[in-house]
């Protein structure tokens, strides 16, 4: 299970793009994203960047795995008038699993860590793992055609744990607190 969350691509980013985004692997330092999380230090971390060729929006993506938990952070970035569809954390956490997994939908809410607004969804992967889906929205761009104040930049994150124990707003928490934009 743990290499098949591995395996995930980068759909996310993915799906605001026009054209096809080849992922170039990258280094930490250039990661514009910190992940200060227990529990996923036996591999390295993989940091691939991609930028999609019509639209020039950048896709930052890192992919850590422990022994059972895995974490995916990925960091999108529009410029100019490109945005990306005001979207809920279950919308891009469909978008990030294949279609065959079977998922099961648990609580959602928002939490303010910082001064930023982080909303989540939690749920369960083929009945053994516990995960959480996370959108960080940094920046928006006040007029963008017909939608106003939306978004340019974003965190999208998902983090899997086995377990029987769902996760729950206070899991979220967590994992949302160690999240950091590099400044």
């Amino acid at each position: 299970m743990i290499r098949w969350l591995v395996a995930l691509a980068t759909v996310a980013g993915m799906a605001a793009c026009t054209q096809e985004v080849v992922d170039k692997p990258t280094t930490a330092e250039e990661f514009p994203v910190e992940l200060n999380m227990t529990g996923l230090d036996s591999s390295p971390p993989v940091y691939t960047h991609g930028v999609d060729s019509a639209t020039g929006i950048h896709i930052w993506t890192m992919k850590k795995a422990g022994s059972s938990k895995i974490a995916i952070v990925t960091y999108l970035q529009a410029h100019s008038d490109y945005i990306f569809t005001t979207r809920s954390a279950r919308s891009w956490m469909t978008d990030m699993l294949p279609e065959e997994a079977d998922v099961e939908w648990q609580d959602s809410g928002s939490m303010t860590v910082g001064a930023t607004v982080t909303s989540w969804q939690a749920f369960d992967i083929d009945g053994s793992y516990r995960c959480i889906g996370l959108l960080r929205e940094l920046k928006r761009h006040g007029e963008a055609g017909s939608q106003v104040n939306a978004t340019q930049t974003a965190i999208v994150t998902m983090y899997c744990r086995p377990g029987m124990a769902p996760l729950d707003a206070a899991e979220a928490e967590q994992v949302s607190s160690a999240i950091r934009l590099k400044v």
